[in-house]
């Protein structure tokens, strides 16, 4: 029997044997035990007696008080009765081979024998479909919930969609109660309004099936998709699209004996009104819907009877009202599932969902635990019983809006395609020559902030650099080289939120380069700007552990970025401990002639902890006073948080965060979330930098809803910028990579900012974040797309009027000389003396500057008309062309002209 053990998914009452109860002094404690932990999960239980008084041997041995229900002299279907439960939903716990047979005629889901030697033997032969030999051997499941308690799918769609993100579904769907409702008679069971539809456009993006107690080709023309999977018979038949065809060798040869059973069935229940035999090719069926209540246990355990009672055993299992007869085979809609997905192409990389509303579905919840998500459809009929899914949903017309919405994300959701989708950027293996490279075309950000695609447990070094870069944030440094003072002003590198990492059973903390890495993979998503990093490998010990790792910079709420951690525990139990940490003991050592030059930008104000799971970190740059202030908060994923987990706070060295500690066992995961704030001097509308972040970072949502904002709001990027290439892929995946790449450095969020356009971006520290003249290439893009950008940066260029009018002044001229790069003031960051790193020696730099004359005339025509007649008045500005070659200056024109033209923006 397959499912030989006490489920409460299956069970609600257990019926005790009085001699198993009153057998030897240990095996009776193992059995009171047993008992008091099945009324702790409210199973009803009771001890019964086919020949004797259970009450006064109860008294006797003081343990009454342990079964409330006692029934004397009772067969176990009176038993039953007596304690409210269906033999179909029961079990019976004997040590007697005839309370055994009578309990199987009696059609009981279970019957358990306790014996050893020859009484194990005869109980066998009594119709046992196990015997142990002592009680607290009996195989026992607990822990799934019931249909009441398991989320709504529908209600709980972060957490759905959640599972979604790296993996592409492959979708199973059972057909009565799920895709068709439930009917008197089977014969008139249609898929519900509008689900043929939704199953056509799912199909077409993922692989679909339906696995069905039907025969194949009943289900077959009951669907009508050819491009669908279909098992029939809870799966000892199958088919597939391209011609794939399966029939349990095993189950066929039991035919002739489910014929058998047929007649004898339609003879036995034949003075029965309302059953319904239903003959299958590989089944039989026997619908009890519309039998009198008081005649229903009479069908079951008739069927039960006619299962044992030939030469080759027959198995019995149940569901919405009905009970079937199959071969006594280890088959089921679980491995059904398995057998589909072991043909279909790259099945490892697909996530298994399935989703169906009857006990046989149970087994198909079983076999996607690990790896997939189960889906239950409720009914009021089978009750609040308890299920394996992790969602659930009301009814058939539930289950087309779920199929809906699967389809409408599959459609505009690119992470679940395939690498060489237009906007997906995929990496495959893990190469550290090149992961600096990576970190920087990985880079996310919304304008305000962005961070390299750094993994997250690294710290700077030869392979790896975290840097996360705030717009405008500047810092200036001095440095004494050859008896000459060299002053350089360079965007800093910010405290590196991204740390985190783990370690199993307080082994070392992993760390990407010192592990043997089975798998690794990441993705970009372009469209939504998120990071996927997933990877397996194995530990010395031979753990091995699967990762998924997502983050996003939110671009909806420029202050917020989010890291989301999954651990799976392929091989192992054990603690896991999670490290979420800010490091504020950065530098800026990116670019390699630098670093002997200074770098440490950033001082220690404060850090501390908030609340038992979030921190902050409170950090100033050393010269231009600017105070950055981050909170993070690390908790589990809410459908985690029942788990225990400790946490340990982690402060010394400039880094601040928490040690969070749970339990696995092996095939499980767990999923932490870190939410970080990030504040700045330099922002609007703050009492203090420090004091907004660790307001805020207790309010903002968890992943999933943070992400849902995000994505829109990158959805409304796409719609004024995005632009199409045709079929051409690659080409149209690199326009957006680089359009991805500029709306992370100019945003709306740098509308109201005072900053322009390093030439490297927000990505790193190659001429050390100055602004040069980028924006004359941005300004094609944002000009009539995105206006109010273009003001924004045209503002930046005029708010250095005066520092330009002022280097004119020192250098002779009339008018206004802009600088080459610049950075916070507008002053010239370029080095008048450049020293080589590699020589030692220093020599004067050649400058020329050359801005094209409608440089500021062409974006004014596109945004003039979006300014409001309150608007301030913009001078535009031609600015005088000039070179310095070797220390002499010299005008480029003899005529050289400098003019300012005032023009009202009403």
């Amino acid at each position: 029997m397959s499912h030989a053990a006490i489920d409460l998914r299956r069970h609600d009452a257990v019926l005790f044997d009085l001699d198993v109860v009153m057998a030897e002094s240990a095996r009776a404690d193992t059995t009171r035990a047993l008992v008091r932990q099945l009324q702790s999960l409210g199973v009803a239980t009771a001890v019964f007696s086919t020949d004797r008084d259970v009450r006064p041997v109860l008294d006797a041995a003081r343990i009454a008080d342990v079964f409330p229900v006692r029934v004397d002299g009772a067969s176990p279907v009176d038993a039953a009765d007596r304690l409210g439960a269906r033999p179909g939903g029961a079990v019976v716990v004997t040590a007697s081979g005839e309370t055994a047979a009578a309990a199987t005629r009696g059609g009981f889901a279970l019957v358990i024998g306790v014996g050893h030697d020859h009484r194990a033997d005869d109980l066998r032969r009594c119709g046992a479909d196990i015997v142990v030999v002592d009680p607290s051997e009996i195989p026992f499941r607990a822990g799934d919930l019931r249909l009441s308690e398991i989320p709504d799918a529908l209600t709980s769609r972060h957490e759905l969609l959640a599972v979604l993100r790296v993996r592409r579904p492959a979708v199973f769907l059972d057909f009565d109660g799920t895709l068709a409702n439930i009917v008197s008679d089977p014969a008139k069971a249609v898929l519900v309004d509008g689900m043929a539809a939704e199953l056509a456009r799912l199909t077409r993006k993922c692989p679909v099936a339906v696995i069905s107690g039907r025969d194949l080709a009943d289900v077959q023309t009951r669907v009508g998709m050819a491009e669908i999977w279909y098992a029939g018979s809870h799966g000892f038949e199958l088919a597939g699209p391209q011609g794939q065809y399966y029939q349990n060798p095993d189950a066929l040869a039991a035919v002739p004996v489910l014929n058998h059973a047929t007649r004898a069935l339609t003879d036995r229940l034949r003075g029965v009104p309302g059953v319904l035999i239903e003959p299958k090719k590989y089944t039989v069926a026997v619908h009890y819907r519309n039998v009198a209540a008081d005649r229903i246990d009479e069908v079951v355990a008739t069927v039960h009877d006619v299962a044992t009672s030939g030469e080759v055993r027959l198995r019995v299992t149940g569901g919405r009202k009905v009970v079937e007869l199959r071969p006594d085979v280890d088959w089921d809609k679980g491995r059904a599932l398995n057998w589909v997905l072991e043909h279909i192409h790259d099945a490892r990389s697909l996530l298994p969902i399935y989703v169906g509303d009857d006990f046989t579905d149970e087994d198909a919840f079983d076999a996607v635990t690990a790896n997939g998500v189960g889906i239950v459809v409720r009914s009021s009929e089978v009750g609040d019983r308890r299920s394996a899914a992790r969602f659930a949903v009301t009814d058939p017309v539930q289950v087309r809006v779920l199929l809906q919405r699967l389809a409408d994300r599959l459609g505009r959701d690119p992470e679940t395609a395939s690498a060489a989708d237009a906007w997906m950027l995929f990496f495959d293996g893990y190469e550290p020559a090149t992961e600096k490279l990576r970190e920087a075309v990985c880079t996310l950000g919304n304008g305000y902030f962005a961070t390299r695609g750094c993994a997250p447990e690294a710290t700077a070094g030869p392979v790896h650099y975290p840097g996360t870069y705030l717009a405008g944030v500047y810092n200036r440094l001095r440095d004494e080289r050859a008896g000459m003072e060299i002053v350089n002003e360079s965007m800093v590198n910010a405290p590196n939120w991204l740390t985190t990492t783990f370690r199993i059973e307080g082994g070392p903390w992993f760390d990407v380069d010192a592990v043997d890495l089975l798998e690794y993979r990441q993705y970009l998503n372009l469209r939504r700007a998120v990071l996927t990093r997933q990877f397996r490998y194995r530990d010395e010990t031979g753990r091995t552990t699967s990762v998924i790792q997502r983050r996003f910079v939110a671009m909806h709420l420029p202050h917020v970025c989010v890291l989301q951690t999954t651990i799976i525990a392929e091989n192992w139990s054990g603690s896991v401990e999670l490290r979420s940490a800010f490091n504020g003991a950065v530098r800026n050592t990116l670019v390699e002639r630098y670093r002997d030059l200074a770098a440490d930008h950033l001082v220690l104000l404060h850090s501390g902890p908030l609340s038992a799971d979030s921190v902050l970190l409170a950090m100033q740059t050393t010269q231009s006073r600017i105070p950055v202030a981050m909170a993070a908060r690390t908790t589990l994923l809410p459908r985690d948080r029942h788990r225990e987990c400790t946490y340990r706070l982690h402060n010394r060295d400039g880094r601040i965060g928490h040690d969070i500690t749970v339990d696995l066992t092996e095939g499980e995961s767990v999923t932490f979330e870190k939410m970080v704030t990030v504040f700045t001097g330099r922002d609007h509308a703050l009492s203090e930098p420090a004091d907004e972040a660790a307001r805020w970072v207790p309010s903002i949502g968890g992943f999933e809803e943070v992400l849902d904002g995000h994505a829109l709001a990158w959805e409304h990027l796409w719609d004024r910028i995005g632009i199409t290439l045709g079929d051409y892929r690659d080409g149209l995946r690199i326009a957006r990579l680089h359009q991805m790449q500029l709306l992370q450095t100019v945003s709306p969020n740098t509308a109201d900012l005072d900053v322009g356009v390093p030439a490297r971006g927000l990505h790193g520290e190659a001429y050390r974040g100055h602004v040069f003249w980028d924006e004359l290439f941005v300004f094609p893009v944002l000009n009539l797309r995105v206006p109010t950008l273009t003001r924004s940066l045209l503002r930046y260029r005029y708010r250095r009027l005066p520092e330009a009018r002022r280097a004119a002044r020192a250098a002779g001229y009339r008018g206004a000389m802009f600088p080459w790069q610049s950075g916070s003031d507008g002053r010239e960051e370029s080095q008048q003396l450049h020293l080589n790193p590699r020589s030692g020696r220093s020599s004067l730099t050649s400058r020329e500057v050359r801005p094209p004359r409608g440089s500021i005339w062409q974006p004014w025509r596109g945004v003039s008309t979006c300014f409001s007649a309150a608007s301030r008045d913009l001078k535009l500005v031609v600015i005088a062309s000039f070179s310095i070659r070797n220390g002499r200056e010299r005008s480029v024109r003899s005529n050289s002209r400098s003019s300012i033209a005032d023009i009202s923006c009403g």
